[in-house]
């Protein structure tokens, strides 16, 4: 994929995450819209890695271990929000 194409990718994922986050914080995407914003960002992060950091060229070891970090970075955004939309997160204060 060439630099051009990633970029204009990542445009719409982001006009895309935009949409669904309803500028102003009055959305109510519920979990599955969380996950899926998620996944578009997270998508963006392999795209950026890959095609503007050289991470392509770089060791499958390298590539693995970020591929890892990225999904661990979401699984816990996702748990978090799981979690404070169960209202657990509130009965801890």
């Amino acid at each position: 994929m060439t630099l051009t194409r990633t970029w204009l990718v990542l445009v719409l994922l982001t006009l895309l995450a935009l949409v669904a986050g309803q500028p102003g914080g009055k959305a109510q995407l519920g979990l599955l819209g969380v996950g899926l914003v998620l996944l578009a960002s997270s998508f963006k992060a392999i795209l950026i890695l890959r095609n503007f950091l050289g991470l392509r060229h770089a060791g499958g070891g390298w590539q693995m271990l970020l591929y890892i970090y990225l999904a661990t970075i979401a699984a816990g955004v996702l748990g978090a929000y799981a979690l404070a939309e169960a209202g657990v997160l509130a009965r801890l204060r």
